[in-house]
């Protein structure tokens, strides 16, 4: 066994190919090793997402980093939306930071409640950064908000708090199975949206077009 002493909340472990350990989670601490490669050794804010990855006997920290920005960080539900693919992590977590950077093709630029990203292995190679207009609902507790199919394809199931269908259209295209919804009651569908394995958006739609209080993520 091995002791990570400071780290409150880890959330996920993965052992990759080579046997390596990898862990995911998140801490209100500054005081954990950052040993080895990684992009940000320096905790900001109120709480960030941490990763380590250990040697196979987990007798040696391999590459470190914090995850996150000058506000906090947090995993949202009993559904971490962690996600580990082709030597990558990918995953989504709820955000108050103003001063993330995001890739060139991040569905949003603009500070929102939810932070989507993926890191190499290592976590040197930022492989996408972005922001999203919502943070993912307390009610989506037992929902999947993110899955990665066989072929790469990235599958977002995202929250919104708009009245009006027409706020959220950068998020939805013309091929969407609906791309408006009833301005009615406090409740708005979620939309549903496709990236591929470039992070490039491809798809999105809303998943109703009335209210829906017990959504299910698409196949």
């Amino acid at each position: 066994s091995t002791l990570i002493s400071g780290w409150e909340t880890p959330h996920n472990i993965y052992v990759t190919d080579t046997e390596e350990v990898i862990l995911f989670g998140q801490t209100t601490s500054g005081n954990l090793p950052m040993i080895g490669p990684g992009l940000d050794k320096s905790f900001d804010g109120s709480s960030d997402m941490v990763y380590l990855k250990l040697n196979s006997a987990g007798t040696v920290i391999l590459s470190s980093s914090f995850i996150g920005g000058n506000g906090f960080e947090l995993i949202a539900g009993v559904n971490t939306n962690i996600e580990f693919h082709n030597n990558s992590i990918i995953g989504i977590v709820s955000t108050s930071s103003t001063d993330i950077v995001t890739s060139a093709n991040a569905l949003s630029s603009l500070p929102g409640e939810a932070f989507i990203f993926s890191y190499d292995y290592a976590v040197e190679l930022l492989n996408y950064s972005s922001y999203y207009l919502y943070s993912i609902s307390s009610s989506f507790s037992g929902t999947e908000s993110l899955h990665i199919d066989q072929n790469g394809i990235i599958h977002l199931f995202l929250w919104n708090k708009s009245e009006d269908f027409n706020m959220n259209s950068d998020f939805i295209t013309t091929d969407g199975l609906f791309t408006s919804y009833s301005n009615y009651g406090y409740n708005f569908p979620p939309i549903f949206i496709k990236l591929d394995n470039n992070f490039d958006f491809i798809y999105g739609s809303y998943i109703s077009n009335f209210i829906i209080d017990d959504p299910v993520l698409p196949g």
